[in-house]
């Protein structure tokens, strides 16, 4: 958790986002972390279909996700590109929610598999702070091979 929260605070500072985990970097016995990011909401994982390496197309995409800090997320936005020119905000309504109908574009590298697509997704959420003012996550990006039906 400690580990996570470093890199979520980083990717946070940088502007960038998290996807699934992979090597993190460790937190220095010495260093804690600030009480539990005050009036900022974080994206501290981000998976597609959570988070199976492929699955068959579909008309809908489950946005799996955790996030930290203690603004709650009360919308998000999904989109194929990382600065979101395509898309509104959305109502965040649960842990999960759902992106209907995203573009699929070719490039999945699989050994054995040739009816592939690749999905792409930028995903943010943004919330209230309490002085009633929006606050945005950090972006979060994940890939999915995904599998042409028939």
């Amino acid at each position: 958790m400690a580990n996570r929260f470093r890199t979520a605070l980083l990717a946070l500072a940088l502007g960038t986002g998290l996807s699934r985990a992979g090597a993190q970097t460790p937190t220095p016995k010495s260093i804690r972390p600030p009480a539990f990011l005050p009036d900022t909401v974080v994206v501290n994982s981000f998976a597609l279909y959570n988070g199976v390496a492929t699955v068959v197309m579909g008309t809908r995409v489950t946005l799996n996700h955790t996030t930290l800090g203690q603004v709650a997320p009360t919308q998000f936005r999904v989109s194929i590109y990382p600065d979101f020119h395509d898309v509104g905000w959305l109502t965040w309504t649960s842990l999960a929610p759902t992106w209907t109908n995203p573009t699929y574009v070719n490039g999945c590298q699989t050994p054995t598999l040739t009816a592939v697509k690749k999905l792409d997704a930028y995903f943010q959420v943004r919330g209230k702070k309490s002085n009633g003012s929006l606050v945005m996550s950090n972006v979060a990006r994940d890939t999915a091979c995904v599998l042409l039906p028939g």
